[in-house]
């Protein structure tokens, strides 16, 4: 080559990389998460798991009176439970140390109510310490759920007990290595054991845990882990224990303004659009209706359809999913629950499984230049991303695929280290010389870490997304699109309300009764008093009531302790057949059923003898007895 042109070659060159490295980045738009939090949200989905005493005493929330003695699983196996989460797809795992009744799950010299004092390896098990070690070993993140509230401790309540927690909270985060999470439940306060007072206590639950105290020993011990609780800080409760987002969903709370029982805890699907504190939604559920094992419940474990749903509308609502497996009285997984999760898992990666974009630079209406140009949406690189210009707020981006495809999926991803910027936006198709908006059923508002999109099937040579308004300059680092057959997770499953018998209510008019046995959960019933009375019209052998509580959007007229008598007269309504506590059925309020040996009887009297809320009357979405 001739001399004088590579030297022009080499300028042109330098030239050109001087312009690309001069183009200045966007400046962040506030609030916006620190490394940890865009790690975590990474993870996209990972294992919770609930296992103890509650287990093998077939409760949700235990009472903290069980006794250690009945925890002894046969065949407990950490390694199964890992190598399971593993198949799933899952990326971590967080467990139970201890839940509401104070058990503790690990040897600790705190308390007697812990695992020292089970037939469980003769009183030297460490389930917290075996998990641990199978989850290093598989290449799996381990993190620890400890309740903040202690139904089985007598200083519950006190200064005392604060000091006992931090005592527990400093042990366990020294003992087993690098945790990613901490989580700490929203439920607190209420009745319990509490040494043997079996009453009712009520704390301050904004200040009463001393969470700064918390926080530093936190940032001492575990400094990378994200902590969990209904206003964060690191992440927040989804405000549902169903496991999905709203599909607009800013990873913003107003710092300080959400706390442990939140009263407006829905807005936490949909978070805080002028919100100061980055936290991003964590959506939890179970894979069965209940938190815990229950052998009922084999029957009833969530559909592939169902998670598969589940997964769009968590992960693609800008969250992750915290999906729960009961493990069993064995110490296993059950076989139905790993199956189904391993399906998920493999449903997802088949429906996500070619990207028509891969490769395609589009076409934009603005762009800053340099190293944030359109191309970073297709380059596979997490950390490139393209920008338009300060003060441009609204771009539209165009793709020219290779011949007509059949598209339904796409995939829209934010640059979220600079902060979530995006409030609305249209995807479009092209037909023949127009642009037609793809049929969806939800709006196209947010996008944040990560939007998934299902859509009717279009067949298209072009796709455009139109940015229409944001917070600041649009930084986008990703947008995929793909084509599935499958009609697996396309619509919401409904539960499955069981069959029973007839009944009429004297205290209802006909129409208000009827609320309650349509079997539409939109509707529901309301009944004053403490109790409601069921005529079955004759006597028949019953054995089982199922109550569906309101399903409104703040569930109201929850029951929360209750008690069911039977009789075959009316005067005589004496025989009590069951009574107890819908166990966190603010937070999940699900199904619940009570199942007791067959009776024979014509009348069915429930008591209410604790609400939720005290000064509501009973409300009912659907009762069946059975």
């Amino acid at each position: 080559m001739n001399m004088n042109k590579k030297t022009a070659l080499i300028g042109l060159t330098a030239g050109l990389l001087t312009a690309c490295s001069s183009v200045k980045a966007p400046e962040p738009v506030y609030p916006i998460p620190e490394k940890k939090q865009v790690e975590w949200q990474k993870m996209e989905k990972y294992a919770f798991v609930h296992f103890g005493l509650n287990t093998f005493n077939d409760r949700e929330w235990g009472y903290g009176d069980s006794d250690p003695m009945t925890f002894n699983p046969a065949r407990l196996d950490c390694e199964q439970w890992a190598q399971t989460f593993v198949k799933a797809g899952m990326k971590g795992v967080i467990f139970t140390a201890k839940h509401h009744d104070g058990f503790c799950l690990w040897p600790t010299q705190l308390t007697e109510y812990c695992i020292r004092n089970t037939p469980f390896r003769d009183g030297k098990g460490d389930v917290v310490g075996e998990l641990a070690k199978a989850c290093k070993k598989y290449g799996l993140k381990f993190a620890v759920y400890l309740s903040p509230w202690d139904r089985n401790r007598a200083e519950y309540g006190s200064p005392e007990y604060v000091d006992y927690f931090h005592a527990q909270l400093r042990e366990l985060m020294s003992n087993y290595g690098e945790v990613f999470e901490v989580w700490f439940d929203g439920a607190n306060g209420g009745d319990g054991w509490y040494g043997g007072a079996k009453d009712c206590r009520t704390i301050d639950r904004k200040n009463y845990y001393n969470y700064p105290k918390i926080y530093e020993i936190l940032d001492e011990l575990q400094p990378q882990a994200v902590v969990f609780s209904d206003g964060g800080p690191g992440c927040r409760w989804v405000g549902n224990e169903n496991g999905f987002a709203g599909a607009t969903n800013w990873s913003m709370l107003r710092k300080g303004e959400v706390y442990p029982g939140y009263p407006k805890y829905r807005e936490l699907q949909y978070g805080h659009a002028d919100g100061n504190q980055w936290t991003a939604a964590e959506c939890d559920v179970s894979i069965r209706p209940g938190w815990f094992y229950h052998p009922e419940e084999d029957d009833k474990v969530k559909s592939v359809d169902h998670l598969v749903d589940l997964y769009y509308r968590s992960v693609g609502h800008n969250g992750t999913l915290l999906l729960n497996f009961p493990v069993d009285r064995n110490g296993l997984v059950h076989p139905v629950d790993s199956t189904h999760a391993v399906l998920l898992h493999q449903e997802i990666e088949k429906q996500l499984a070619h990207n028509l974009l891969a490769g395609i630079v589009p076409e934009v209406s603005d762009e800053r230049g340099g190293d944030y140009s359109a191309q970073a949406m297709t380059d596979d690189d997490y950390d490139t991303y393209w920008a338009t210009n300060d003060g441009v707020v609204s771009a539209d981006v165009t793709f020219r695929l290779k011949g007509m495809q059949k598209v339904n999926r796409m995939m829209l991803q934010e640059y979220i280290p600079l902060g979530q910027r995006v409030k609305s936006f249209v995807v479009e198709y092209a037909d023949g010389d127009q642009w037609l908006p793809v049929a969806l059923d939800e709006e196209t508002t947010t996008v944040g870490y990560k939007r998934l999109l299902r859509f009717a099937t279009v067949e298209t040579d072009q796709i455009r997304i139109r940015f229409t308004d944001a917070r600041g300059p649009l930084t986008i680092n990703n947008i995929e699109a793909y084509y599935t057959d499958s009609a697996i997770g396309s619509k919401q499953p409904s539960e499955k309300i069981p069959n029973g018998f007839a009944y009429t209510v004297a205290a209802l008019n006909e129409a208000e009764a009827l609320k309650m046995a349509d079997g539409d959960k939109t509707t529901s019933a309301m009944a004053e008093g403490d109790e409601i009375v069921f005529d079955l019209g004759e006597v028949r052998t019953i054995h089982a009531f199922h109550y569906l509580p309101d399903q409104s959007e703040y569930n109201k007229g929850l029951i929360k302790n209750y008690e069911i008598a039977v009789g075959t007269e009316i005067g005589n309504l004496s025989n009590t057949v069951k009574a107890g506590e819908f166990s966190n059925i603010q937070n999940n309020p699900m199904l619940q059923s009570v199942f007791f040996t067959p009776v024979e009887a014509r009348y069915v009297k429930l008591t209410r003898t604790k609400m939720v809320n005290e000064n509501e009357n009973m409300q009912f979405a659907e009762v069946v007895i059975e």
